[in-house]
């Protein structure tokens, strides 16, 4: 029922329990009258005997203030030992006291989380100072307890339960107070208790009994003189830990002691005394700094009494402890010595070999190395916790795949997967820094995204993406130590420590499973802080003199009554009768049962030997069976020892069954069943399925039984099983906001990890010591620099006092920090530097240790909700590993009754853990003969036999108990059957009758482990094995094993040939048709010869049978009827064959987890062949047995006998099988059909000879249905029956024609083609002979011409195409589009019978770009500018080539340019890219052409081809037209007087024709009278406007080779360039204003964001250091220093300097500076920056400084808001305050400079924000306590007002072009007047002209300057119009009908070079 006590655990869970100095209430409650402490104490006695939840809130209540002070009152009472009136009495008050106490303590085993605080504040205060407190009070209730006893000879009727509530009260105030062990008042009185308990014993109760509550009392005295060391020899324990020297066994050397016990002191930092202290994981001193052997108990230290330092159930739980670490930690411990040992080897890849050999040498575990790791980040979840991505070098196999394959390689691999498996990160290259920290997986990202080269080296973010790089997330495991945590962030390297840069070493433990064994050690752990609630502790830690005791008759003498311990019946079960009779009945009982007889029961007293006869008689329970089941039954502790087949899983069963019958009996818990594996579990449950048994709970990981996934606990969440608990959500919501908050404050922690040191330092330095911060800051002014960091790298004289010693650092630290020396400097830093990193981890680990709890505390509000299935259930059953990890939800679990299957596999540490409070009764069911638990160090094992001691950690308690000798005291002396008549076994119910194998089969262990085991009859009646000539068989070879794999870090064993022979031999057993799936199994021992029959079995198809009718084939082979074959192929034979996988039909499994399974055919593999003799672990006998007991019908052995023989046992059952002739180097088959034939097969290649379809090498030749002779290979009946016939079909049609199918086909419809068959439409064809019954349905395939109704197109379609409507035309639609263009799509898709659509333009668009000869090739886009053309750049000379696009500017080239002729001296050396004022030569060259004659070319110019030739040429070339003027041919002019210029095009011209065409005289200053060139003319930036052609007359290629124009064409190029930078220069602006809207909405979620973060007024926010308000304020403004950057480098890229102009005036500012003194620009190309006015650095500013306003307008907004931290407000207050004067500075400076450019919109933008910056400072001014003066205000006022007018004048002069800034003139006119609602967000109207501005040049418009030289374009035919004014100073720009206003000018210099003509 949910109610008060769910409630309570949620505020209990949530809200610690206050203390005594915590709680506050009224004083005068605190103390109790005499009177009313007997009420108060009936109160409390009924509270806590109600309910759980009333049990909960007294023990708060107690806890507190008020309550403590009454336990002290009770306490410290003086108690009546006879009846009084004025005094409390010892009974009863006193005794109701105790019963209190005694039942709190034993609450608090059950829910020691959330009752720990509250039950310890108790029993402190009962223990008082010293203990003098308990002592006194616990004299006084021993006092009386000897008194009652004196007065009352039999003692009085609640004697036994004082005596119990006494005991527990004690041991519990021992356990809570550890300082109780050494109080020598409380050792005498646990002595007089002892005597007590020994008084009470020594008389029986009525019955001849020991009462329950005396024999827990004796448990109870037991543990408390194990704690206190008050029995013999156990002073060691009660005395000052003192060095002590244990003798070990067998006179072997002696042992040191743990920790302090230690001869020489403690070993290192996790060496202890007592196993609470020792940590899980080793430490890195454990690891390195350590070689002295680690204190480890051997087995004798169980029961010698000076062989261990502890006693008892501690004694115990220290062995197992310290044995089960050695065995996990210990490996580890090991394995990372060797890594360190040989790090050089191990931690470099170029020595992969080595590496292997030294792994497989030394280490004792697999492991996987991954190189040179880094930690990349570390960061915080709520839930997970601390996460660290690791980065590693890719794995060698998976470096040269692709993505895909790698994937795959990843996703297939083991390596690296979120699990249990550990991890470590290990800086080993310098011995004295060794770093370690131990992880696990957290997530395995296999970049499901991931494509080729999707991530850089440096970014990879998964294991996949990156070829030679990967990452893994990790995550520290358990609660990681200040150790932990400090190596974590060293091993950040890099970015912590400035100078670490060494690379790590990822190091993966496979099969070092966390899980599997931490929650294990944790829970002994806690066990041993207090053991009193360990069960049943008589014997699991038996002592030498448990047994000198009277015999207690309550002890059922089991069937083993010769020297046999006497067993206690179970607590429950006192006085309790059973009832037997849900065990089934035996068949023969079940039909003949009469009403008259009894049912079964079991009662007190009963003879439990007639007991077992009746149940051996009329229930199915053999007299093994009946035996186990009573002795489970009658003895608190039971064994039950099942071997192979006889049943034990069964036994189990029916004992739940009767438990669970007898509910009133067991109460009201469920049943516990434990198992050490999930199979096992899995196998266990199922049973109690089966048997009826359906409340089951299943905890633990997923099943792989769907059956059992409905018995988890997240099913019955799902199906709401569960009840809510009220106000639950609530709390887990403050818990995981609890969590959230936490995992914050480790992330900021993570992040400063990261800072370089020089950050660390700073901040710790204004934290805790300010004066020395204020000293290095306040030197270095500049802001966000790094001022540690330049303190440290400075240098200074240092002391100058001339003593010349070093200083020390208090010395260093009281000078000024600037006077050092850079050596003291970097002393001091590191000083500073550790100090930091101390500070920062001891804050790191405080946190996560907080939120390790508070992840305790949330997930234990789950754990309440989920306890009350316990109720609800009637089994639950976990693994052992699953148990101690859920121990927290166990504890509470109400479960008397432990059933472990399988104990002989479960280590006793597993068992230990698994032994809740509430136990009083354990069944365990096992066979110790078979599998022991697995451990992985050899060393540990009982079958390691190397002298030296010896520690049996594999030996289950199973085992132990079965094979412990107990002292008998009351035992004459002598020996029984050679054992001591003093010594008694422990009574373990072994079965008898095995149920599996064939005799023979069973002969195999019966022989050798098992003398007395029977088979049952019907074992003897199993059919042979078909196909085989022997059902048990040994196929002996000497095929050696595969070499290992060296990538394989298990080293596990493989042996292809065997695997080979497996497959043959088990597709000859399918092939035979007797075999259900699953009747056969394949084991080996090894996993890699398991994944390689998997693999191999993949796949191998064959023939499967249909389960369904495999009844229908068991009959024996026959042949078949012939005389009644049924032809008609309509009906054929039911279809029970199909075809599956063969991997499908069988089972695979390793001999170890296969135990508890069987099978009807078994082939096993042993793999191992070599010529050591070495067989491997499957040497052990237990193994062995549990190989050879599989298999129930017939088994098949593949093994080397003469390697598998040096083991004891394999060669015991070798001499058997070769005594029946079952072992052999071949295997005889044998055919079913033939079978007098002999088949012997050796090597897979035999079955495909001898028996290649399951039966023989014969033709079948038995006779198919169909009547014709089976041709196949000889095979089984059921083979026989899939064979499909391939003979012609024999029968006739009705038709006429002969079937042409084979045999095993149907006929079905005769197909036989019939020609020339005319349809109805006309045609004739060749059909199908069932056709021509539907000639109507017969589509005519003949193509015939339609016309399509919706188009009106010809199609051509088959006549059978009647529905045209229907028919896609696939003619081209050609309709005219808006664009003018005509659509080429399908007619089809344009056009639908509903409506027409063309869709978008699919024809290249054309338009012929101005800034390049290319032209648009995007598909047509007619209301979109052309994008910037993307082709390569074409410009180029002689010297090189542009590398840019077309739509970059062209940087000039800087080559000299090298123009020069023979008639006259020197050359040009001008820079190439600037236009020479060299005079063009006129004179013919004087060269001589290869033929022989005189050059035809001007001089200067290149020499033609001999081919082109005046004189010698082809008639074609000498005819050629060559002057433009006159038309005169080649042969015609006079070369001399008009010579000719020959182009790269191969055309030629007059240099009088060539001159007029490229306008020479516009360039050059000619003499009229000569019409020689006298001078170059002074060219300006704009040119006269004309047309000037620049390339050849003919073609058009460009003249960029002809010196003589280079003039002319250079000019043309920077003009082309200029257009280019225009564009570009626009492109980017338009990008910009983009970005500035972008961030606009983006710094509103910013600003909510901070402002949330730092509110005013919070304990949150006032914790916060004044370095995080700064770090605050930083980040934020780091939102915007990216967009401020972009425009400060947008605005130079744009100065005049950058432009092609400036670029070409520099070289040739340059080239003048070098030539002459002064550097005068050179007169023949004056720079003119206002000739061209782009306009592009004032918008640039003006964007600045829109963006500086919004900046600080947002800042602004912020430093006014009171609800955000007031130190936030105040950086940002200091922010705006040091921007104002820049800011005016700059709008004052745009102002003037739009003004001289004729820039309006710019003007008016800058006038408006200098209003609004002095406006904001004047706001700034008031609002930080310092106004202006009224004559500064008055000022302000008149300045701001007239430039307020001055903007209104300006945009009334220009609407049309400056409307766009009426909207910011009114709102810096608002701001100016006070108003408060003024937002900074540009507005859309003001974006939209914006915008429309950054789209006035475009690629492929024509060129225009308005009256002041403002460049603009027109797009479609060139000229303008419409009437339209300049987008920057209003001129007119536009026209009418294509004429341009006065004034306005093309810009043909912009379009001259490849424009249009």
């Amino acid at each position: 029922m949910v109610g008060a006590f769910e409630r309570q655990l949620c505020l209990t869970l949530v809200r610690p329990v206050p203390d005594s100095t915590t709680a506050s209430t009224d004083r005068k409650h605190t103390h109790l009258l005499s009177t009313d402490i007997p009420t108060f104490l009936e109160t409390s006695l009924a509270s806590i005997t109600r309910s759980q939840s009333s049990r909960h809130e007294l023990i708060a209540t107690w806890a507190l203030e008020t309550g403590l002070a009454k336990v002290r009152q009770i306490v410290e009472a003086d108690f009546a030992f006879t009846y009084s009136v004025t005094k409390l009495m010892f009974d009863p008050h006193c005794v109701i006291f105790l019963n209190i106490l005694s039942r709190i303590s034993q609450e608090q085993r059950l829910f020691s989380l959330t009752l720990e605080k509250a039950v310890g504040t108790i029993y402190n205060v009962v223990y008082g100072l010293h203990g003098n407190r308990a002592v006194g009070f616990f004299r006084r209730v021993v006092a009386w307890l000897t008194r009652q006893w004196t007065e009352m000879p039999q003692g009085p009727s609640n004697y036994d339960q004082v005596l119990l509530h006494t005991t527990d009260v004690i041991l519990s105030t021992i356990i809570q107070n550890h300082e109780a062990v050494v109080q020598p008042e409380l050792r005498s009185l646990v002595k007089e208790l002892a005597n007590c308990s020994s008084l009470a014993t020594s008389t029986l109760d009525s019955d001849g009994s020991i009462s329950v509550d005396m024999r827990h009392v004796k448990e109870n005295i037991r543990m408390m003189q194990d704690l206190l060391g008050t029995t013999e020899g156990a002073g060691a324990t009660s005395k000052k830990a003192q060095p002590a020297v244990v003798l070990s066994e067998r006179g072997a050397a002696p042992v040191d002691g743990p920790g302090q016990l230690s001869v020489d002191g403690p070993r290192h930092d996790n060496d202890h005394r007592t196993i609470t202290g020792i940590r899980v994981l080793p430490t890195l001193s454990e690891i390195w700094l350590s070689r002295r052997p680690d204190f480890l108990p051997t087995r004798d230290s169980l029961h010698g009494p000076e062989s261990h330092h502890d006693r008892g159930i501690r004694r115990l739980l220290d062995t197992h402890f310290r044995l089960l670490r050695e065995d996990t930690a210990g490996v580890l411990r090991d394995t990372v010595r060797v890594i360190l040992e040989h790090w050089d080897a191990l931690a470099h890849e170029t020595r992969s070999r080595e590496r292997r050999k030294i792994l497989r040498a030394h280490s004792p575990t697999p492991v996987r190395i991954y190189l040179n790791a880094h930690v990349q980040q570390v960061r915080s979840d709520g839930m997970k916790g601390i996460q660290i991505d690791v980065g590693f070098d890719q794995s060698p196999r998976a470096r040269t795949l692709k993505v895909a394959q790698r994937r795959e390689y990843w996703r297939r691999s083991g390596a690296l997967r979120e699990g249990p498996a550990l991890l470590a990160l290990i800086d080993g290259k310098v011995d004295e820094d060794i770093k370690l920290v131990f992880l696990q997986v957290s997530q395995r990202n296999l970049g499901l995204k991931a494509t080729e080269g999707s991530n850089a080296a440096e970014g990879v973010c998964d294991l996949v993406s990156d070829s030679r790089r990967a990452m893994i997330t990790l995550r520290l495991p358990g609660s990681p130590s200040r150790e932990d945590l400090s190596n974590l962030v060293s091993l950040t390297g890099h970015r912590l420590i400035p100078s670490s840069s060494r690379s790590l070493v990822l190091v993966e433990f496979p099969a070092v499973l966390y899980n599997s064994f931490e929650g294990i050690l944790r829970r002994l752990q806690e066990l041993y802080t207090d053991p009193s609630s360990i069960p049943l502790t008589t014997w699991i830690a038996p002592r030498d003199d448990s047994y000198a005791l009277p015999p207690d008759p309550t002890s059922t003498i089991t069937a083993y009554k010769d020297r046999k311990v006497l067993v206690s019946l179970p607590t429950y079960l006192v006085n309790e009768t059973l009832d037997l009779s849900s065990i089934p009945k035996a068949p023969e009982i079940g039909e003949n049962l009469t009403h008259t007889e009894l049912p079964i029961t079991l009662y007190p007293g009963q003879d439990t030997g007639v007991l077992c006869e009746q149940l051996s008689k009329r229930t199915t329970l053999d007299p093994g069976q009946a035996e186990a089941l009573v002795s489970a039954l009658t003895n608190e502790v039971a064994l039950i020892q099942g071997p192979p087949g006889t049943g034990k899983s069964y036994v189990g069963i029916q004992i739940a069954r009767c438990l669970l019958t007898n509910r009133q009996v067991l109460g009201p818990g469920p049943i516990l069943c434990v198992c050490y594996t999930n199979h096992a579990l899995d196998q266990f449950l199922e049973g109690l399925l089966d048997s009826g048994i359906s409340k089951i709970l299943r905890l633990g990981g997923p099943s792989k039984s769907n059956r059992l996934d409905l018995l988890s606990i997240d099913s019955y969440k799902r199906s709401d099983k569960i009840p809510r608990i009220p106000g639950k959500g609530r709390v887990v919501q403050e818990s995981k906001h609890h969590l959230d908050n936490l995992a914050w404050q480790i992330g900021e922690i993570c992040e400063k990890i990261a800072q370089p040191g020089t950050r660390m330092v700073k901040e710790f330095l204004i934290r805790r010591s300010p004066n020395h911060a204020k000293q290095i800051t306040q030197a270095v002014p500049i802001r966000d620099s790094d001022n540690v960091a330049i303190w440290l790298e400075g240098n200074a004289p240092g002391d100058l006092s001339g003593n010349g010693g070093e200083r020390s650092l208090d010395q260093l630290l009281s000078i000024d920090l600037w006077t050092l020396k850079n050596d003291e400097r970097c002393r001091l830093f590191s000083h500073w530097h550790e100090a930091a990193r101390a500070d920062l981890i001891l804050h790191f680990h405080n946190l996560v240790r907080l939120h390790a709890r508070e992840k305790q505390r949330h997930t234990a509000l789950f754990h309440q909700e989920d306890a009350q299935l316990f109720g609800m259930v009637d089994v639950v059953g976990v693994t052992t590993a699953s148990l101690a990890n859920n121990i927290d939800l166990l504890r509470s679990l109400p479960a008397r009754v432990l059933i472990c299957e399988e104990a002989g596999e479960v280590l006793e540490s597993h068992f230990l853990a698994a032994l809740l409070p509430s136990l009083q009764h354990a069944i365990l069911i096992g066979d110790h003969l078979q599998l022991r638990p697995k451990i992985a160090n050899r060393r540990l094992s009982m079958e390691y036999n190397q002298i030296g001691p010896k520690y049996s950690l594999d030996q289950s308690l199973f085992e132990r108990l079965a094979n412990l000798a107990f002292h008998d005291h009351h035992a004459s002396s002598g020996t029984v059957g050679g054992v001591s008549r003093g010594l008694r076994r422990f009574p373990v119910a072994q079965l008898s009758h095995q149920r599996r194998m064939h005799p023979s089969i069973a002969s195999l262990v019966r022989e050798t482990i098992y003398p007395k085991l029977q088979d049952h009859p019907w074992t003897s009646a199993y059919p042979e094995i078909a196909g085989m000539r022997r059902r048990l068989f040994w196929l002996d070879h000497r095929q050696p094993e595969d070499p290992d794999d060296p990538d394989d870090p298990m080293q596990s064993k493989t042996n292809a040939w065997e695997a080979n022979l497996v497959i043959a031999l088990v597709k000859h057993l399918c092939r035979q048709g007797r075999y259900r799936p699953g009747d056969i199994a394949i084991l080996t021992p090894y996993i890699a010869q398991l994944r390689l029959l998997q693999d191999r079995l993949e796949d191998v198809a064959k023939l499967i049978i249909h389960a369904d009718d495999l009844d229908n084939l068991d009959g024996p082979d026959s042949m078949e009827d012939t005389a009644h074959i049924d032809y008609t192929r309509g009906s054929s034979r039911r279809q029970i064959i199909g075809t599956g996988k063969l991997l499908d039909e069988l089972r695979l499994a390793t001999v170890d987890n296969f135990q508890g399974d069987e099978a009807t055919v078994v082939i096993v593999s042993l793999v191992r062949s070599n010529k050591y003799q070495n067989c491997g672990f499957l040497k052990t006998p237990n193994r062995i047995n549990v190989l050879l007991s599989r298999a129930k019908h017939g088994m098949y052995i593949i093994g080397d006998a003469k390697t598998a023989s040096s083991a004891p046992m394999w060669k015991s059952v070798i001499a058997m099988l070769e005594e029946g002739q079952n072992i052999g180097p071949k295997i005889e088959l044998q055919c079913s059909r033939h079978g007098d034939r002999q088949i012997f097969v050796s090597s897979p290649e035999d079955f495909l000879v001898q028996a290649p379809e399951g039966g023989c090498d014969q033709r079948c030749a038995w006779r198919l249905p169909c009547g014709h002779r089976c041709m196949v290979k000889c095979h089984s009946n059921t083979l026989h029956e899939a064979v499909q016939c391939l003979e012609p079909c024999p029968r006739m049609r009705e038709c006429g024609h002969v079937c042409q199918r084979r045999c095993h086909q149907p006929c079905g419809e005769c197909i036989q083609t019939v020609p020339n068959v005319t349809l109805p439409c006309g045609h004739t064809t060749d059909i199908a002979c069932r056709q021509q019954k539907y000639l109507s349905l017969v589509q005519c395939t003949k193509m015939v011409t339609k016309k399509i109704p919706q188009c009106g197109h010809a199609a051509r379609v088959l006549c059978s195409c009647h529905d045209i409507t229907k028919m896609q035309c696939t003619e081209f639609c050609g309709a005219a589009l808006d664009c003018g263009h005509t659509c080429r799509r399908r007619c089809s898709t344009c056009r639908s019978a509903v409506y027409q659509t063309h869709g978008a333009c699919t024809v290249r668009c054309g338009r012929a770009f101005t800034t390049c000869s290319h032209t648009c090739s995007q598909p047509c886009h007619p209301s979109t500018p052309c994008p910037p053309c993307q082709q390569p750049c074409e410009v180029r000379c002689k010297h090189s080539q542009c590398p840019g696009k077309c739509s970059d500017p062209c940087p000039p080239c800087a080559e000299k340019c090298g123009w020069s002729c023979s008639h006259r001296e020197g050359v040009c050396e001008l820079p190439c890219a600037v236009p020479c004022n060299t005079i063009p030569c006129d004179l013919r060259c004087t060269k001589t052409l290869a033929c022989g004659h005189q050059c035809p070319s001007v001089c200067g110019e290149r020499c033609p081809d001999a081919t082109l030739c005046q004189k010698c040429g082809a008639e074609a070339v000498r005819s050629r037209i060559v002057d433009l003027i006159s038309m005169g041919t080649y042969h015609n002019i006079n070369a001399d007087e008009d010579p000719l210029v020959f182009l790269s095009c191969n055309h030629f011209y007059t240099v009088s024709s060539l001159d007029g065409a490229m306008g020479l005289k516009d360039y050059y200053d000619v003499d009229p009278d000569t019409g020689k060139v006298v001078r170059p003319k002074p060219s300006r930036r704009v040119a006269n406007g004309e047309s000037t052609i620049l390339g050849c007359p003919e073609c058009r290629t460009p003249l960029r080779n002809i010196d003589r124009y280079n003039r002319i064409v250079k000019k043309a190029l920077l003009d082309e360039s200029t257009r280019r930078f225009i564009v570009k220069a626009n492109r980017d602006l338009g990008t910009l204003l983009d970005e500035l809207g972008s961030w606009e909405v983006i710094v509103d979620k910013e600003r909510a964001k901070l402002v949330g973060s730092w509110p005013e007024s919070t304990t949150s926010s006032a914790a916060k250091k004044s370095t995080e308000v700064q770090a605050a304020v930083a980040e934020y403004q780091h939102t915007a220093r990216h967009l401020e950057s972009r425009i400060e480098k947008f605005i130079k890229s744009v100065a005049a300097v950058e432009q092609p102009y400036g670029k070409m005036n520099n070289l040739l500012a340059t080239f003048l500076a070098r030539q002459q003194s002064g550097g005068m620009p050179h007169p023949a190309m004056p720079m003119d920056e206002s000739a061209v006015q782009t306009g592009f650095h004032l918008r640039g500013r003006c964007l600045q400084i829109r963006f500086a306003w919004a900046m600080l307008w947002d800042y602004r907004t912020i430093s006014v808001n009171i609800s955000v931290d007031s130190r936030i407000r105040d950086e940002l207050r200091e922010v705006i305050g040091r921007k104002f004067d820049e800011v005016t500075a700059k709008c004052l400076a745009i102002k003037e400079a739009s003004q001289m450019a004729n820039f309006l919109p710019q003007q008016v933008e800058s006038m408006v924000f200098y209003v609004l910056f002095s406006s904001l400072a004047v706001r700034h001014a008031e609002e930080s306590d310092c106004p202006l003066s009224e004559m500064a205000s008055i000022e302000h006022i008149e300045e701001v007002s007239q430039v307020l007018r001055e903007c209104e004048s300006i945009v009334a002069a220009h609407p049309g072009t400056l409307a766009f800034l009426r909207n910011d003139i009114d709102k810096a006119r608002k701001l100016f007047r006070g108003d408060t609602f003024y937002t900074a967000v540009t507005t859309e109207e003001t974006r939209q002209v914006y915008q429309a501005m950054a789209t006035q040049f475009s690629g492929t418009g024509h060129w225009y300057y308005c009256r002041n030289n403002h460049p603009f374009t027109i797009g479609e035919c060139g000229m303008p119009t419409e009437a339209a004014q300049c987008p920057q100073c209003g001129e007119g720009v536009g026209g009418y009908d294509h004429q341009p206003l006065p004034g306005v000018r093309r810009a043909e210099d912009l379009e001259a070079a490849y424009g249009d003509d």
